[in-house]
């Protein structure tokens, strides 16, 4: 079966990594994939590429070829001939639609975000959201990667007729416990080797709550001796904003800010317990690569975060320090065994649940499936 990925671009993002990872895992002897993108190429474009499967480029948010840009692109649809479109967000739902009415083509489209503040995007991105609710009956499916995401688009008018969720996926092969090396990774990232470490992966973004996180922190503190380490884009010293939030809760000696992180799985299996404070989320995929790693994980409950982490971690209410450090302070003061047993329910949740294989199999059940049916 061929099968004709269309993506708004292939610059590093979450949508694009998880289609690349998808695509590892994708069974190369059942189905054929080709993918296109909307914009210029990128780096998780060059992945994709080393994988076997053909990537053409195309720039679309030029506005001088975006003509000639939308020509190729139905040039290449018409020549790759797919049994199946599935296009990924919002930009690409617009373009795979008119491709399947001129080509008459099936197609899927896939939605990867939950309570969009879209007063924060462009006219282009507004007008994006309000067509894909339009033609939303269209579809042979709209898979969502969070029921947080399928209830909100639902919720602002999207057709509920062929909608389905398929969470995303981790690699738990890549992502996976390393105990024995907890001291030297710690000490790779200059953080003390025997004290207690919770860490969160973020990008600076409002919506992470850091005021919640900082006050919880400092609550959690006045009990044990407890660290916290931050990754992620603007996790660093020179960003004021988050440095004044240290500073306002006088946590600044028990914080790291370590930026940008291209080992991510090591910075899981440094951690004793990994936190999440956002106000919104869809499906945060740090809970399951943490998980998969065997660091249960402390949550509050936004998006998918009660369904991921089960009874591998808790869960506590938004913008609640107090919640949230009594709960960083239970695991921390459990005993050894307790921790590891959370730690090993967290993997094998991880494993049975939200592995890539998993993620694979289920999209390409609905791919037979809807390639089979006749309308």
């Amino acid at each position: 079966m061929k099968i004709l990925y269309l993506i708004s671009d292939l610059t590093p993002g979450g949508a694009q990594i998880a289609l690349w990872q998808f695509l590892k895992f994708l069974d190369r002897k059942k189905f054929e994939p080709s993918v296109v993108s909307l914009s210029k190429g990128g780096a998780v474009g060059e992945k994709i590429k080393s994988l076997g499967i053909p990537v053409r480029n195309f720039d679309m948010r030029n506005p001088i070829k975006a003509l000639f840009s939308f020509f190729g692109i139905l040039f290449c649809a018409a020549v790759e001939n797919p049994d199946l479109i599935h296009s990924w967000m919002y930009h690409a739902n617009i373009a795979g639609m008119v491709l399947s009415f001129v080509l008459w083509k099936k197609i899927i489209w896939f939605i990867r975000c939950s309570d969009l503040d879209i007063g924060r995007y462009g006219i282009a991105s507004r007008f994006a959201l309000k067509t894909n609710i339009l033609f939303s009956a269209i579809p042979r499916s709209i898979l969502y990667n969070s029921r947080a995401g399928m209830e909100y688009h639902l919720k602002i008018g999207f057709s509920g007729k062929n909608a389905a969720v398929v969470r995303n996926g981790v690699d738990t092969k890549f992502f996976k416990p390393a105990p024995g090396k907890k001291i030297a990774l710690r000490k790779n990232l200059n953080i003390p080797t025997d004290v207690f470490l919770i860490g969160m992966a973020s990008r600076f973004d409002p919506m992470k709550d850091f005021d919640t996180l900082f006050k919880a922190l400092s609550i959690a503190r006045k009990k044990e001796n407890i660290f916290l380490a931050l990754c992620g884009s603007g996790m660093t010293a020179d960003n004021g904003v988050i440095t004044g939030k240290i500073r306002k809760e006088d946590v600044g000696d028990s914080v790291f800010l370590l930026g940008h992180i291209n080992r991510m799985e090591e910075f899981y299996q440094s951690l004793d317990l990994f936190v999440l404070s956002s106000k919104s989320e869809g499906f945060p995929n740090v809970l399951t690569e943490a998980m998969s790693c065997g660091v249960p994980c402390v949550s509050t409950d936004v998006g998918d975060a009660e369904y991921i982490i089960g009874d591998a971690g808790f869960v506590v209410e938004k913008e609640n320090p107090q919640m949230l450090a009594e709960k960083i302070l239970k695991f921390a003061q459990s005993a050894e065994s307790e921790k590891k047993a959370l730690a090993a329910k967290a993997r094998k949740r991880a494993e049975d649940l939200f592995s890539l294989g998993k993620m694979a199999e289920n999209l390409e059940k609905i791919y037979t499936a809807k390639v089979r049916k006749s309308v």
